[in-house]
């Protein structure tokens, strides 16, 4: 072969090397954003010689905390296309043992006993930490509250009883573990569970449980044996997902199985399967290109380690919406998506069954919907449904205000009392099957006092707080119908506004602003 083309092959091996490092570093092209972390090692001293400590890490032959979270946290940075960045807020090396949800706290040998026998040693081997009194004993919740901190990592041994994540605050969900409950965080926290037994590895798999958990709330669930969106069609890999249709490859697959693999953690795999995986740093605006993966596409020897930042660098980082869903997921796995979602939703009745009310009996047909006491029926107090549907606010969107516009049908001047719910439901079904439902825990309380002339438009008072909740359900997707239910609460006024019957331009509507 003759030094040009030697050369040749050298300038386009180089080129080609330098396309691909440029894939595997795609910049976002949203703000990036920094987190601040309490870090709370529990690494019990076990040993004191002179002016030199020994923690139970070291102790046992284990890693050294501080080396994990400073590579972790260079991973985290670098997967996100420097879109996020993890910054220690303050770091509290603890000589005990974390207390167990049943009072139990380790000794030296009680624990080292557990490790020994592989948890086998009694039940308190396997029993999970106190959460609560963690976060009470370190005022986390008051950190989170004051802006000090984001989030909390945890360090600790096996069996200590630490969920890989866990979430807590108001509107906590499944997050790879059960939400918790009963703090007094008045945001959401997230709270990692790391072992120094483990390695930075096992850290970005906890990351990416968190994320798949965050990613599958905010879609509105997760099936990679279906293509309903994304989120759904991100996940796609030959293990789990029937080609179907004209599809014919894979995708990115899950943290347990890469777009070739055929079971869990089968990460060195080095058969091939056709995946659009890098067509995914092109998100939304896909190229259509596929390739023939392998375990070599993110380094066989690697394995897990290597596997897991493949799969967080593919994660869409982009700026903008996409059918209603941020582009850029990471937003969704840091809970930083307040203020990005902004929209105005205005929702108006859309058949004569969608408003109705019922006292003695229930009415969908008629030309008004009425408030207040039926004189006719015993004074039996009127409950007035209005369903709502196609409300397309997406789920967890930062609600800053709501209300009902409605046109007034008489002249009405006695004072009445009112409470607005909400049907405590994900998708609310159609009136037909009666107003007797379970209400929403939040109510607006409406006191009219003024005067409603004939053919006015009114409204409400702000429901926010009402349609919050319904939004923040685990089963809310945009798109779906709610319906609000206004109940008598006091007085002995009467007033009714127009019904689709009657005008169907003047019939009620619902407005919602969010960001």
């Amino acid at each position: 072969m003759s030094k040009k083309n030697i050369m040749s092959i050298s300038v386009l091996f180089i080129f080609l090397c330098l396309i691909m490092q440029a894939i595997a570093q795609v910049p976002t092209t949203d703000t990036p954003v920094t987190r601040k972390v309490l870090v709370l090692n529990y690494d019990k001293i076990t040993s004191t010689r002179g002016n030199r400590v020994t923690r139970l890490h070291t102790d046992m032959g284990w890693n050294n905390p501080t080396t994990l979270n400073s590579q972790y946290i260079t991973d985290i940075k670098s997967t996100s296309g420097n879109f996020l960045t993890y910054s220690v807020a303050q770091w509290i090396d603890i000589d005990a043992f974390p207390r167990k949800t049943d009072g139990y706290v380790f000794t030296y040998d009680t624990y080292k006993n557990c490790v020994n026998t592989g948890g086998s040693a009694g039940a308190h081997c396997m029993s999970g930490v106190d959460y609560l009194k963690i976060l009470n004993d370190y005022k986390v919740c008051e950190k989170l509250n004051n802006g000090t901190i984001n989030e909390v990592y945890v360090f600790g041994g096996p069996y200590f009883g630490f969920y890989e994540s866990r979430l807590a605050g108001p509107g906590a969900y499944w997050y790879n573990s059960p939400p918790l409950t009963g703090t007094t965080c008045n945001g959401l926290l997230p709270i990692m569970g790391f072992s120094y037994e483990r390695g930075v590895t096992e850290m970005l798999h906890n990351f990416g449980h968190r994320t798949e958990s965050a990613l599958t709330y905010n879609f509105g669930g997760w099936d990679i044996t279906l293509d309903r969106n994304d989120w759904d069609r991100f996940g796609h890999n030959k293990g789990q997902s029937p080609l179907v249709g004209e599809m014919y490859y894979y995708s990115c697959g899950s943290v347990h199985f890469p777009p070739n693999g055929m079971y869990d953690y089968d990460y060195s795999n080095t058969l091939s399967a056709v995946s659009n995986c890098d067509d995914w740093y092109n998100y939304p605006n896909f190229n259509n290109t596929v390739s023939s993966i392998s375990c070599s596409a993110w380094g066989c020897s690697s394995g897990q380690y290597g596997y897991m930042k493949y799969w967080l660098k593919h994660l869409p980082n982009r700026k903008g919406l996409v059918n209603e869903r941020l582009a850029n997921w990471w937003r969704y796995a840091t809970h930083t998506e307040a203020g990005i979602l902004k929209g105005t939703v205005v929702s108006t009745i859309q058949a004569g069954i969608d408003d109705a009310d019922s006292s003695c009996s229930l009415w969908t047909g008629n030309n008004e919907v009425y408030l207040g006491l039926n004189p006719t029926c015993s004074n039996t107090p009127y409950v007035a449904g209005l369903r709502f549907s196609q409300v397309a606010i997406p789920r967890n969107a930062v609600i800053t205000s709501a209300y009902i516009e409605y046109t007034a049908d008489g002249t009405f001047t006695n004072p009445l009392t009112l409470r607005i719910y909400g049907d405590a439901s994900d998708n609310s079904p159609a009136l037909t099957s009666g107003l007797n439902r379970i209400t929403t825990g939040n109510f607006t309380t409406w006191s009219i006092a003024d005067t409603w002339n004939y053919n006015t438009m009114k409204a409400t008072p702000d429901i926010s707080p009402v349609i919050r909740e319904i939004t923040k359900r685990p089963g809310w997707n945009s798109g779906n119908s709610m319906t609000m239910l206004v109940k008598y609460n006091a007085d002995s006024g009467q007033r009714r506004f127009y019904a689709y019957e009657r005008n169907r331009i003047k019939t009620a509507r619902l407005v919602v602003n969010y960001s």
